[in-house]
C-alpha cells in the first residue's frame, strides 16, 4: 500500500481556478483534492516524491508548496478562547511528518531544527496574525522543543488563517533563510527593476491574453521584463515586444532577456519607448499583456488619468482587430471610465479577475474591437 500526503500549492488568491485546472491536467502522481483561496491542496505518493517535484517546476502557477500539517477549524470566537485552542493545536498538530517529507524533498533539517512561524490572514478576527504566530510556535516549542529562529532558521512553518479555518504546513520550496530561496518573484529575471512581477502572475496574464503558437505577443510598459521572459516559455514559437519609458527599464529588461539559459534569447525585442506613443504599426500585434501604473512604485493617480487613456488608444492601434489586451491594475474606477467614455469604441471587456498581491488588483481581459489594417 503506498505511503500517501498531502501537500499545499501557494498562488496569488484570485488564480486557485487556473491552478486547479493545471493540477488536473498534470501526471497522476499528483491527485486534486481541494482548493481554496490562495492554495490548491493535492495528494500524491511519497514514493513518487522526485517526479512530484518535477511536477511541480511546471506548475508556473504555483509559487511555492507546503508539506500539509493539519488544520483547525472554529476559530472566530472570542480572542482568548481562539488563541487557546491555536495554541493547543500547536502542540499536538503533526509537526514531525511534515519534517520527514521536507528531508525527504531535499531540505536539509538537522535533528533540532530552527523555525519561525508565517501567517497570512484573510477575514475578520479579534487576533493579529502575531498573535497567531505567537500561539502556534509557543505550542511547538512545548511538543518538540525545537528552538524559535526569526531571521537564520531551518524550518518555515506556514499558518494559513481563512475566516473560520487554520491550515498549518511546512514549505517545501526553499523556505528555510539558510536554504535557496523560493521561486516568489520572477521568471527569469535576474536584474533589479522595478515593477518585477511573480512568475505566476506573468502565466496568468498571459495566459488569459490567450497567447498561442506564433503569436506576437507585447508587453508595452515591461518594466524588467518578466512578462516578455514568460510569454516564451509557455509557448516556444511566440515572439515578444517589450518597452519602457521609465530609466532603466529598458537595459534591465534587455539584460535579463539574455542571459545564458533565458527561454527568449532569440524571440525578443526590446526598446525605449513611450506607451502613449508607440513606435509600431497598424495591427501588428496578437497579443498585449501588461502590468499598468499603479500609481504606488510607478506614476500616480493624477497622472494614470492621464496616461491610462491614451495607453488605451495606442494598444488598440497597434492591436489586430480581435486580438486581446490583458491589463493588471489598482485603477479599476479609472479602467472603467476609460472604456465607457473612449470613442469610438475600442475594447469590448470579456472578463474581470480580482486577484490579491498586498493590494486588490484586476485582471481586465479587453478584446480589440477596432480593424486598423490598411483598407480595414
Amino acid at each position: 500500500m503506498e505511503n500517501s500526503t498531502d501537500i499545499i500549492l501557494l498562488t496569488p488568491p484570485g488564480l486557485e481556478d487556473m491552478l486547479a485546472e493545471d493540477v488536473r491536467r498534470a501526471p497522476p502522481v499528483l491527485r486534486y483534492r481541494r482548493r481554496g483561496e490562495g492554495f490548491v491542496i493535492v495528494s500524491t505518493s511519497t514514493d513518487s516524491l522526485s517526479t512530484v517535484r518535477a511536477a511541480f517546476a511546471d506548475l508556473r502557477l504555483a509559487d511555492s508548496a507546503l508539506a500539509y500539517v493539519g488544520e483547525l477549524t472554529g476559530i472566530q470566537g472570542e480572542r482568548e478562547e481562539a488563541l487557546g485552542r491555536i495554541r493547543a493545536f500547536g502542540s499536538s498538530m503533526p509537526v514531525s511528518s511534515a519534517v520527514a517529507l521536507a528531508r525527504a524533498w531535499g531540505a536539509p533539517v538537522p535533528e533540532t531544527p530552527s523555525f519561525r512561524i508565517s501567517c497570512d490572514r484573510s477575514g475578520t478576527h479579534k487576533f493579529t496574525s502575531v498573535d497567531v504566530g505567537k500561539e502556534l510556535g509557543g505550542g511547538v516549542v512545548e511538543q518538540t522543543s525545537w528552538p524559535v529562529s526569526l531571521k537564520v532558521y531551518d524550518l518555515n512553518i506556514c499558518a494559513l488563517v481563512m475566516e473560520d479555518v487554520l491550515i498549518v504546513g511546512v514549505l517545501l520550496t526553499g523556505g528555510a533563510s539558510r536554504a535557496e530561496r523560493p521561486r516568489k518573484g520572477v521568471t527569469d529575471v535576474r536584474e533589479a527593476a522595478r515593477t518585477t512581477l511573480r512568475r505566476s502572475m506573468c502565466n496568468a496574464l498571459l495566459r488569459l491574453a490567450g497567447v498561442s503558437r506564433g503569436d506576437i505577443v507585447c508587453d508595452p510598459m515591461c518594466g524588467s521584463g518578466a512578462l516578455v521572459c514568460e510569454a516564451t516559455t509557455i509557448e516556444p514559437l511566440t515572439f515578444s515586444l517589450g518597452g519602457d519609458i521609465a530609466d532603466g527599464c529598458a537595459s534591465a529588461a534587455g539584460a535579463n532577456c539574455i542571459f545564458p539559459g533565458a527561454p527568449c534569447r532569440e524571440r525578443h525585442l526590446i526598446a525605449g519607448w513611450d506607451v502613449t506613443a508607440l513606435p509600431l504599426r497598424d495591427s501588428c500585434i496578437d497579443c498585449i499583456a501588461v502590468d499598468m501604473p499603479f500609481g504606488r512604485m510607478c506614476g500616480s493617480w493624477r497622472q494614470n488619468r492621464r496616461v491610462y487613456p491614451r495607453a488605451l488608444r495606442e494598444m488598440s492601434r497597434v492591436l489586430r482587430k480581435g486580438g486581446t489586451a490583458v491589463l493588471l491594475t489598482l485603477e479599476r474606477k479609472v479602467i472603467l471610465r476609460c472604456l465607457e467614455q473612449l470613442q469610438p469604441v475600442l475594447f469590448e471587456c470579456v472578463d474581470e479577475r480580482r486577484i490579491t498581491m498586498g493590494y486588490e488588483l484586476f485582471a481586465f481581459t479587453l478584446r480589440n474591437v477596432v480593424d486598423n489594417s490598411h483598407g480595414g
